[in-house]
């Protein structure tokens, strides 16, 4: 699950897209951690 994460971040960091991209990095980021801290 944090290969992922690690994955999607590095993309958008090589992309640069980070403003654009911030609110799917956001959302996706936001919901990972608290359905991994849920369980």
């Amino acid at each position: 699950m944090f290969d992922g994460l690690i994955r999607r971040f590095k993309t958008i960091e090589q992309a640069g897209d980070l403003k654009q991209r911030g609110r799917l990095t956001l959302r996706g980021y936001e919901a990972v951690p608290v359905k991994v801290t849920s369980r």
